[in-house]
């Protein structure tokens, strides 16, 4: 989790970077920034060193493969907690690591870093990624809620997302693993904030123990939050 935050704050860096000098820093003044960054975490020493090593490696392939998706019109780290978003009767919040506009069109793309290992598509290989897939996919619809729910921005639509690895492939690749949001995803998450709501306003916390650990269960389970028949 440090190391996650550690190169999270890197990235804005990077862009507040950007955005002040017109260009983007040297590879050496992002290692550089990220080991501060790395330091402030606490960790153990030896944590630490592995750490900083594996993220001045992330970095260098970066600035191989990816820097040219760096620019200043970027949103980074832009926070929502002050747009008043609601859902039904449900405000919600939350930060969007990366937004990429299109001022012409009104339409934003929403960008969510992962530092974890990279995936290819969004089928999973085993329980664990299909569940951690279905997660980050929500992620990503909940940020086009955000968006087109908020004060500020609800003049924009957004129809895709992404999550951008800050983990690279064998090839030295940066992965960006894109998704298209649909009417239905938006629907359906909206109707599960609504239950979780009332479930915590009820102090109702139901027994999920009859539900496999598997993503067929974990759909059963939203599915019986939605109707309430659980």
């Amino acid at each position: 989790m440090s190391y996650g935050t550690a190169v999270h704050k890197t990235a804005e860096a990077i862009y507040a970077y950007l955005k002040t000098n017109g260009t983007a820093p040297t590879l050496q003044n992002v290692q550089i920034m990220f080991g501060e960054k790395l330091e402030k975490e606490k960790m153990d020493k030896q944590d630490f060193i592995n750490y900083l090593e594996k993220g001045n490696n992330v970095w260098k392939v970066y600035f191989e493969t990816a820097k040219n998706r760096l620019d200043p019109s970027h949103w980074i780290e832009t926070d929502f907690k002050l747009q008043q978003v609601m859902v039904d009767k449900v405000q919600i919040t939350g930060k969007i690591d990366k937004i990429i506009p299109n001022e012409q069109e009104k339409f934003l793309e929403v960008y969510d870093f992962k530092t974890g290992k990279y995936q290819r598509d969004w089928n999973g290989k085993d329980v664990y990624k299909k569940i951690q897939l279905h997660n980050y996919k929500r992620q990503l619809v909940f940020y086009k809620l955000l968006i087109e729910g908020s004060r500020d921005y609800s003049k924009y639509r957004v129809n895709k997302g992404y999550l951008e690895f800050l983990s690279p492939t064998t090839e030295n690749e940066i992965l960006l693993l894109p998704y298209e949001i649909t009417a239905e995803d938006v629907e359906r998450l909206k109707k599960i904030i609504i239950a979780v709501h009332s479930k915590i306003q009820n102090l109702d916390f139901p027994d999920v123990s009859k539900y496999e650990k598997s993503l067929d269960g974990l759909l059963a389970f939203e599915n019986d939050l939605i109707n309430g028949s659980i």
